[in-house]
């Protein structure tokens, strides 16, 4: 078959022979169409027998993901014109109950989930949503020689009372400043004055009538009136006297048992500077201490000065409307770390 006649239209097969063969069978064929019977409409164009769809200007491909919303744009017969993808962006406004999820989880991590050592965290749902947290109370001991204890309930302020020891401390070794102790006399043997303060100046003498009970060794000590002369190991010129005022009642100096240089006014620096040495040393240098300084001002006031070290804390402000404080706690309560962590949701936990 050949040819161009009747191009552009329409025919249909009406003879009956099956199968037709072309060159075997006789073919009948019937016009059902005349020249131009077809008239291409919107997106649509005609090639001879051809109808097409014209393109729609969407490009091919797969719109639509976890993530992504499909955007669509038709005209007017219905055709998609053009396709895009949206990134999925849901306010928290427009999440039914979103704050009391987003409390419900953060408290779940931190209140339930979250591990605390000397803090209680509460979470408050049926309020205000707030996550309330509770510093447990601990009690501060004093040991070694000073004794007392207080506890400190809701990080408030305390007061501890320190109480010395019975027996821990000895004077001229754990004590500082001009101390006298307590000297008494005894009756018809050694009168006193002036004893039992501090500053006081101690007289130590004889009653006009001494009792001694067992012996008094001679010539080495000479008592005349109301001084006794005491000659040193060397009989010379240079005696020493101790001389009593005369006293307005009974006086009494103990003398006591132990071995030692007697400290007097013409002496008291040398002994002042011993006992603060000593206090020193024991107190700032042998001491064992935990969170406090001790430093012995030698050259100095001799004051034996306390500081708290620091506990490794930046001093700042901790948490905010997006951060969580994060605090790590010794145990004798004091903050050793504290650190600021950004609230982090992912969309899945939303």
């Amino acid at each position: 078959m050949a040819g161009s006649n009747n191009s552009g239209q329409g025919f249909v097969v009406t003879s009956t022979s099956d199968p037709h063969t072309v060159g075997t069978h006789s073919i009948a064929f019937t016009q059902f169409t005349g020249t131009q019977a077809f008239t291409a409409g919107t997106y649509l164009t005609i090639s001879g027998n051809t109808i097409n769809h014209d393109n729609s200007g969407a490009s091919a491909g797969s719109y639509g993901s976890a993530t992504q919303v499909t955007a669509l744009t038709t005209d007017a017969q219905g055709h998609l014109t053009a396709v895009s993808n949206t990134t999925i962006a849901i306010p928290s406004t427009a999440v039914t109950d979103f704050t009391e999820a987003v409390q419900d989880v953060t408290a779940g991590q931190l209140v339930t989930n979250g591990s605390h050592s000397g803090i209680a965290a509460t979470y408050d749902d049926a309020g205000d949503g707030a996550i309330d947290l509770n510093v447990d109370d601990f009690t501060i001991t004093l040991a070694g020689d000073l004794s007392g204890n207080t506890t400190i309930t809701n990080l408030a302020n305390a007061t501890l009372t320190a109480t010395i020891v019975a027996d821990a401390t000895a004077l001229g070794t754990d004590t500082t400043g001009n101390y006298v102790a307590t000297v008494a006399g005894t009756a018809n043997e050694v009168e006193v004055s002036g004893s039992g303060s501090e500053t006081a100046a101690v007289t130590v003498g004889l009653p006009s009538a001494v009792t001694v009970t067992t012996s008094l060794t001679t010539p080495l000590v000479n008592i005349s009136g109301a001084s006794i002369v005491i000659e040193g190991a060397t009989a010379n010129d240079f005696e020493t006297t101790l001389t009593v005022t005369d006293p307005t009642a009974d006086r009494t100096i103990t003398l006591p048992n132990v071995t030692g240089t007697v400290v007097t006014t013409g002496n008291l620096s040398a002994a002042t500077e011993h006992i603060e040495d000593t206090v020193g040393a024991q107190f700032a240098t042998n001491g064992s201490h935990t969170g406090i300084a001790a430093a012995y001002d030698d050259a100095g006031d001799g004051a034996v000065d306390l500081a708290l070290t620091a506990s490794g804390v930046s001093a700042a402000s901790y948490g905010s409307a997006t951060q969580v404080p994060g605090y790590t706690v010794d145990t004798y309560g004091r903050l050793t770390a504290a650190s600021n962590t950004t609230i982090a949701i992912s969309s899945t936990a939303v």
